[in-house]
């Protein structure tokens, strides 16, 4: 069935994951990386700061990563079990080869060596990046602002594949040419109503 292999693909990705991002997480913990965890070192104004400086490097980064495993090869050997999935769900969230999940959440990792990130806010965007993914497939919105890549959005990237690569947002798509809108009458007339759940 869907959901075990859904359940399936997660389990593989989890389990992939944490050995993939074990040699960051060691390069933090020894200290190689440019994680701090006192605010003081580097003030409230640069916390605030690199909260947007964080946005900006993962959603580029996030966006193109995503749009080229839709590219051929890396379509067919990564990406494709995460689209064999036509109906998004919450178990569908995590269900991604290693590779694939790993290469997508990269960004994130980074970051902590691109510049000074504060503990926090490395661990609050790494949990609700994951937690995001999940909402995204469930299809049940939380949010329904066309700037922010809600589930509508996700929903017709697995319909269509080729539209809504953003992780959080939908500038790079629009700078992309690859937005759709999950309200537009060509998406409503082409996917079913107990798919496109809004």
């Amino acid at each position: 069935s869907q959901i075990k292999s859904a359940l399936g693909w997660s389990a593989i990705s989890l389990l992939g994951n944490a050995f993939l991002t074990t040699p960051f997480h060691l390069a933090i913990a020894y200290g190689y990386s440019q994680v701090y965890y006192d605010v003081s070192e580097h003030g409230w104004l640069w916390l605030v700061a690199s909260i947007f400086i964080y946005l900006a490097v993962t959603e580029t980064m996030i966006y193109w990563v995503h749009r080229a495993l839709h590219w051929g090869p890396l379509y067919d050997y990564i990406h494709k079990p995460h689209h064999s999935f036509k109906t998004p769900t919450s178990f569908v969230g995590v269900a991604f080869n290693p590779l694939d999940s790993f290469a997508q959440g990269l960004a994130h990792h980074l970051c902590a060596f691109l510049f000074p990130v504060h503990v926090g806010v490395y661990l609050v965007f790494v949990t609700f990046v994951t937690i995001w993914a999940v909402m995204i497939h469930d299809r049940v919105s939380f949010v329904r602002w066309k700037g922010i890549n809600y589930t509508g959005h996700h929903t017709v990237h697995h319909w269509y594949e080729d539209y809504n690569f953003g992780q959080f947002f939908t500038f790079w798509d629009r700078i992309g040419g690859s937005y759709k809108d999950p309200e537009s009458d060509e998406v409503l007339a082409e996917v079913p109503a107990g798919i496109l759940r809004r």
